[in-house]
């Protein structure tokens, strides 16, 4: 182990139940889920980025969306390896608008589907991610 800062423990899930709105849109009963709260859970995105066989889009999204909500609970240079930010950003870097469009957009909501549509937006979105990453990383 490396001297300095201890790497925090693995987030664990935090159970919660599902909004009623969202349950109620699909005609679902009540249900409590198990979902990382919001720094835990950009951790674990970050990881999964820098540690899959297969590297996946989904990631990527999932963090610009993590990292516009809650920016203030991210973590920040020093509380992530650099070497697993380097590596995680490098591997957003790498994945293409078709690979994006085929994996990820069929999920997503059809009224928000056309905002990420298009390969520049999907350029945004790898860019802001990257930048974070190699923000911890530098």
């Amino acid at each position: 182990m490396r001297a300095g800062k201890p790497r925090p423990p693995e987030p664990r899930p935090s159970p919660k139940p599902v909004s009623q709105v969202v349950v109620s849109r699909y005609g679902a009963p009540p249900i409590v889920l198990p979902h990382y709260l919001p720094a835990a859970a950009v951790r674990q995105k970050i990881g999964a980025l820098a540690a899959r066989r297969v590297n996946q889009p989904r990631d990527v999204f999932d963090l610009d969306f993590l990292l516009s909500r809650y920016s203030d609970s991210a973590p920040r240079k020093g509380e992530v390896p650099a070497h697993e930010a380097s590596l995680a950003a490098n591997r957003a870097a790498e994945l293409d608008f078709p690979t994006f469009r085929d994996a990820v957009l069929p999920h997503i909501d059809a009224d928000f589907r056309p905002f990420y549509a298009t390969a520049a937006a999907w350029s945004q979105i790898q860019d802001r991610v990257v930048s974070y990453l190699f923000g911890l990383a530098s």
